[in-house]
């Protein structure tokens, strides 16, 4: 039997949390774990931002709502044991389903949408232990707005495998995570390898765990595009060449770290340094940089060899934003 209702405010809530679609979750900060609770967005209107029913302390119901009055989030818990199932529905504000997912303790199938309505993506997953979340084996593949596969990912109990592909089905990159619990969320790359549509490699394969390496990208038609060294410290020299094979371009990059506030994680940006120079495919000069932290200045030459444009500016770190 349900005792009787509790009610609080936003105000009364402890825990804010708004994620990337901008709808906001609000946690009572002094739940009862006992029969009904309505939580409102404010004392004036009193319009429901969410309730919760307990049946018993490890079983209720939870059903949240947008601002708009659309249904955010339904929830149905049972966590005693033997037994544990959650199964929940999202929408988004106008309606239509974000997400489906069921949860036991030894499995987790989630299928998650756009806006549009079409799949995002469908993941399948076991647990080879009870609620054991490092050693989950399954699958998960992802979609485009239009449908399109572009990823599958295979999860093994010690590592990860993404293979991203072409809508074509070919494959366009493959990449494998370790387990690793003091790398960022668990995991850390250990190999990783591109190819075009026609099956040609784009580089050759990188081990990011082993820092400083030496690669090399190609083109399409398989000729050397750029051969240099890649990840962390300095990067050493690059050179890029056209695909006649004459000289493009030649420098140096390197690398300073960016910290996520978020997480532990290190994100390592690659930046130019030091001078570079590019060619025309005679072989003459074309430009000159030269870097000094995020700060360049640069030379332009026509193929006669003058000098026909000059300056200053600022530049930002690859992938950093």
């Amino acid at each position: 039997m349900l005792h009787a209702q509790t009610i609080a405010f936003v105000s009364d809530t402890s825990e804010v949390k708004t994620n990337a679609f901008g709808d906001t979750t609000y946690w009572f900060k002094n739940e009862p774990h006992e029969g009904v609770i309505l939580v409102y967005y404010d004392k004036i209107q009193k319009q429901l931002a969410y309730t919760k029913t307990y049946y018993d302390k490890n079983r209720y119901d939870f059903t949240s709502w947008y601002r708009n009055g659309q249904l955010k989030k339904q929830e149905y818990n049972v966590d005693s044991l033997p037994y544990y199932r959650k199964i929940w529905t999202e929408w988004f504000p106008d309606g239509k389903v974000r997400l489906i997912a069921l949860e036991t303790r030894d499995s987790s199938n989630t299928w998650n949408y756009f806006s549009n309505g079409q799949l995002a993506y469908v993941k399948r997953l076991k647990r080879n232990a009870p609620w054991k979340e490092t050693a989950l084996t399954g699958e998960e593949r992802d979609f485009q707005g239009n449908a399109t596969l572009f990823k599958i990912i295979n999860y093994f109990a010690d590592s990860t495998v993404a293979t991203a592909v072409y809508p074509s089905g070919k494959v366009w990159s493959i990449s494998v995570s370790l387990q690793d619990k003091s790398a960022p969320f668990g995991s850390k790359e250990h190999y990783r390898i591109s190819f075009y549509e026609n099956g040609q490699l784009q580089h050759t394969p990188l081990y990011p765990e082993k820092g400083r390496q030496a690669i090399t990208y190609f083109y399409e038609s398989g000729k050397i595009k750029e051969v240099g060294e890649w990840l962390n410290g300095n990067n050493g020299n690059f050179k890029e060449f056209y695909e006649s094979g004459k000289l493009k371009a030649e420098g140096e990059y390197n690398v300073r770290e960016k910290h996520f506030t978020s997480t532990t994680s290190v994100n390592y940006c690659p930046v130019k340094s030091g001078h570079w120079k590019y060619y025309f495919e005679n072989g003459k000069l074309q430009r000159e940089e030269f870097y000094d932290g995020l700060n360049r200045s640069f030379k332009d030459y026509n193929k006669s060899g003058k000098v026909i444009s000059e300056g200053k500016d600022q530049i930002q770190a690859i992938g950093c934003g």
